[in-house]
């Protein structure tokens, strides 16, 4: 609900207070990962993906979100070193 209302900042920590309740909760680190891509906070997101695929290692949306991130991650590494 606060993310929908654009308080990003109390939906990060509903998300985190979620997951130190119930580190197994799939659903918070979907959501804290997505949060953090819409910040463009990449490499913070990636953890969160990271460990919902570990968690649910035949989950394919799992590894295909995580391998957006990484993606983006490495696209902009690449800008970044060709713009030196």
């Amino acid at each position: 609900m606060q993310r929908r209302c654009g308080d990003l900042h109390k939906a990060e920590a509903s998300y985190r207070r979620a997951l130190e309740l119930r580190p197994d909760f799939l659903q918070a680190y979907v959501g804290l990962a997505g949060l953090l891509v819409e910040q463009g906070r990449l490499a913070e997101a990636e953890t969160s993906y990271r460990t919902y695929a570990s968690l649910a290692p035949r989950n394919a949306d799992a590894h295909y979100q995580l391998g957006l991130v990484l993606n983006r991650l490495v696209s902009l590494r690449t800008l970044f070193v060709r713009s030196r």
